[in-house]
């Protein structure tokens, strides 16, 4: 059973973060085999929701994708009608919709339950299952969705078990996070690693553990130099001096703010090793970009990350909120270089692996095995 159309709902670019991100780079390389179809949102969140500058309403903003629908509003429900009768009217064979928040629960659980009345399959693709700081309550709203959609897409095989407790008669498509390729692949790291430079990317939330490293810089001899970069989410203001003062010490330099791709590009290029402290995870694209630039990662021993390691190859991985174990990491890496190691050919074997073009090939073969059950 062949499929000539699928549809993605979803964030798109020029909305900002990780997310949108994925789902850009999903639609254009799933387009090169077969018509895709996109509704974007114009405005996810409300403001008081975001935690970093809020961008407002996409829906004429000058960097929108051409052919793409930018109608989808947290706050205008009729818009949710709207796309779910062109859906219909499409004929689609197949919807994607990438999930990670409750807060989206009302919408897709509306536009789910329209699209299953005509046999329509709904696929979510799970960057996570619940959100990482999660009540009781946001869980239950999550498993009220997802149970309406008809299979699932994971990048993690602990996220992948989880869902298959709560959906054991579902489908699932494991496939490990594809890298981020649009940065180009340059080294331009210093050859002197006596002081290693590390790089925390991305927006700083309690979970990612950052508080553990900054632990074990102000605990431990660590020779190291540290940037931090990315928005901070709110109520972190002990940390964040934290922060300030290994600054001031010259041992840190903090970009509290969004990274544009340019700026990230020369960031990663410019490191020795990316440093993921996650207290927990499901996946993460911070990875993904570092194996694309060819970077060894140091991370703990959660979520997909164990999957994209190759420990003491491409990187190291070491247990949670463990400050001493992480500090030896970062040193053994530091020897690792001091002794000419070459991370590179296990790092691009790692990335052979993990492309967008398998990864659209495999969502190519799922979705008519999910077809014929319906």
């Amino acid at each position: 059973m062949s499929i000539e159309k699928i549809t993605i709902v979803g964030p798109f670019s020029p909305y900002r973060g990780g997310i949108a991100t994925h789902t850009t780079r999903l639609f254009t390389e799933l387009g090169t085999t077969v018509n895709v179809d996109a509704e974007a949102y114009r405005n996810p969140f409300p403001k008081w929701l975001y935690p970093g500058k809020h961008q407002g309403d996409l829906n004429m903003h000058p960097d929108c994708i051409p052919n793409i629908h930018y109608d989808l509003s947290y706050h205008l429900p009729g818009a949710w009608g709207r796309v779910a009768s062109r859906i219909i009217q499409n004929k689609t064979d197949a919807v994607i919709i990438p999930w990670w928040t409750f807060f989206f629960a009302p919408h897709y659980g509306y536009l789910c339950k329209r699209l299953r009345r005509h046999k329509i399959p709904i696929i979510f693709l799970c960057h996570n299952l619940f959100d990482h700081e999660s009540a009781r309550w946001k869980k239950w709203l999550s498993l009220k969705a997802l149970g309406q959609g008809t299979a699932f897409i994971f990048h993690s095989a602990e996220e992948q078990a989880l869902a298959r407790r709560h959906f054991p008669s579902k489908a699932s498509l494991l496939f490990p996070h594809p890298i981020y390729d649009q940065f180009f692949q340059r080294d331009v790291s210093s050859s002197d690693t006596s002081t290693i430079q590390l790089l925390c990317f991305g927006l700083v939330r309690p979970y990612k553990g950052l508080d553990t490293l900054i632990t074990a810089l102000e605990t431990y001899p660590i020779k190291a130099h540290l940037t931090v970069a990315g928005e901070w989410w709110n109520g972190q203001t002990d940390l964040y001096k934290r922060c300030k003062v290994l600054e001031q010490q010259g041992r840190l330099t903090l970009i509290d703010h969004y990274i544009t791709d340019e700026v990230a590009e020369q960031l990663f290029a410019e490191s020795h090793c990316v440093i993921l402290p996650y207290k927990k995870a499901t996946n993460s694209g911070v990875l993904a970009h570092a194996i694309h630039m060819g970077k060894p990662a140091i991370a703990t021993q959660t979520g997909a990350f164990p999957q994209c390691i190759n420990s003491e190859k491409t990187g190291l991985l070491v247990p949670p909120d463990d400050p001493a174990k992480l500090t030896k990491a970062i040193q053994q890496i530091q020897t690792m270089y001091a002794e000419g190691h070459d991370f590179t050919p296990a790092i691009e074997s790692m990335a052979s692996i993990m492309s967008w073009d398998a990864f659209a090939d495999d969502i190519s073969e799922f979705i008519p095995k999910i077809r014929i059950n319906l």
